[in-house]
């Protein structure tokens, strides 16, 4: 997985210096470690993540509580290094599209401690990324998050 990540990470670096047709000046906030570790998160969240009928709208496929903890485990340290200026980014926005649709799916599974986990990753997002939560469709993490308030878990 390893080989993966850094093989990923340099095709990301090398767009990003020149490969297609000049970095702007945004792209040249993506350092190594934003892109190893978008790498790592790509890696994780695409064990469990699928499009409808091959294309279209990205849906949270797998209910095993190892791949979600995997991916859920993976976007803290992603959060954690990003910048007001990278969230602009259309490479980060994409990512962060992903999280939230990893973050859907985590929090509609039985398993407590997923729950758990997805609802301390829900968080992070939030304080992350501010007020451009606004910029995603976060209605279905908001609703998962009162059913299990409702719930008193």
């Amino acid at each position: 997985m390893r080989h993966a990540t850094s093989k990923a990470a340099g095709k990301e670096k090398g767009r990003r210096k020149g490969g297609g047709g000049g970095a702007s000046a945004g792209e040249d906030l993506l350092t190594d470690r934003v892109l190893s570790l978008r790498a790592r998160l790509n890696d994780a969240i695409s064990l469990g993540l699928a499009r409808s009928n091959g294309h279209g709208a990205k849906k949270w496929q797998s209910t095993g509580a190892g791949i979600q903890s995997l991916a859920l485990k993976a976007v803290a340290p992603f959060l954690s290094c990003l910048s007001n200026e990278m969230l602009r980014l259309p490479p980060i926005k994409e990512s962060v599209s992903d999280i939230v649709v990893l973050l859907e799916g985590a929090l509609q599974t039985k398993n407590v401690s997923i729950v758990i986990q997805a609802a301390d990753v829900s968080l992070k997002l939030v304080s992350s990324v501010g007020n451009s939560v606004c910029q995603y469709p976060v209605v279905e993490i908001v609703r998962a998050l009162s059913c299990h308030l409702l719930q008193g878990q």
